[in-house]
């Protein structure tokens, strides 16, 4: 993949991973990372499958993916687990 397109899912994902999380420190990323509110929706769509209104509530096969993933912190790769 071009490293644009790969920068625009690694963004989308790291914002639909503290979506979940709910971490105050990501929610000033989550302001300044995208243009606009439909801006990040559009993303997170294409990139994560699902709107962040189900990410937020922890509906869907992403979410539970996500979730999934955080735990394995510490066993993988940084790159892998934190993005």
């Amino acid at each position: 993949m071009p490293p644009k397109y790969l920068s625009r899912k690694y963004r989308a994902l790291r914002a639909a991973r503290s979506l979940i999380d709910a971490e105050p420190d990501e929610a000033d990323y989550l302001r300044d990372a995208f243009y606009d509110q439909s801006h990040m929706i559009r993303e997170l769509k294409l990139f994560a499958g699902t709107t962040p209104t189900r990410l937020r509530t922890g509906e869907g096969e992403m979410a539970r993916l996500i979730d999934q993933r955080s735990q394995l912190k510490g066993a993988i790769n940084p790159l892998v687990a934190e993005t």
